[in-house]
């Protein structure tokens, strides 16, 4: 650099700011907790830091714009299962396969419980997928996924897999300060039953 020259001031450009500043506030108003199940209800009128979380789900997350942007760039998060209101149920998904010769299998859907540390960060979106896709509201999924399960237990074209029985199961958390702490046996509720697509399944195997 020649003495007496000033080298210019490099400066970010003004739509970087807002676009960093707009990022910053819709994460903070995602990362906020819903309003208490009997104020969302109506049950209990909204005071104080319930009036704020009611205002910010109306207004900002359930909005057409922050909701619309963190879902679709894969920002968004929950911090549920910390606060306000941490989920007491221990819930996992199972499936059993059906052959055309009548027998039966378990698929062996992964459970995050039964690996090790390591392994444990992999398979986690396992677990993560059926805490979305066995609810109700997300139904479409079942077929594609139960398809999915026919798919990777099917080894022999003589004998395909003909249904797919999808299971939740669950078990009630007993709370620290329960009078009876005595853990319940799970419980295993059958939420889907499908008939397997044959030509999917054997396009999908090169059996046709």
């Amino acid at each position: 650099m020649s003495a007496g020259v000033v080298e210019p001031k490099q400066s970010v450009h003004w739509l970087v700011k807002v676009l960093v500043i707009f990022h910053l506030f819709a994460c903070i108003s995602w990362s906020m907790p819903n309003p208490s199940p009997d104020v969302v209800s109506g049950k209990l009128k909204p005071k104080g830091t319930d009036a704020l979380l009611v205002a910010n789900k109306k207004a900002l997350k359930d909005g057409h714009i922050i909701g619309p942007y963190l879902l679709s760039t894969g920002f968004w998060q929950y911090w549920d299962m910390f606060s306000p209101n941490p989920s007491q149920t221990d819930f996992w998904g199972s499936a059993i396969v059906e052959f055309k010769d009548g027998t039966r299998t378990d698929a062996g859907y992964p459970r995050v419980k039964n690996y090790g540390m390591l392994e444990k960060y992999v398979m986690e979106r396992h677990r993560k997928f059926f805490e979305r896709a066995h609810e109700e509201s997300n139904a479409w999924l079942w077929p594609d996924f139960a398809q999915r399960i026919a798919l990777l237990n099917a080894s022999d074209r003589t004998n395909p897999p003909t249904a797919v029985m999808l299971f939740r199961n669950f078990q009630y958390v007993v709370r620290h300060d329960a009078k009876d702490k005595k853990e319940k046996p799970y419980e295993k509720y059958q939420y889907f039953t499908y008939s397997v697509d044959q030509d999917r399944l054997a396009k999908a195997k090169g059996w046709q």
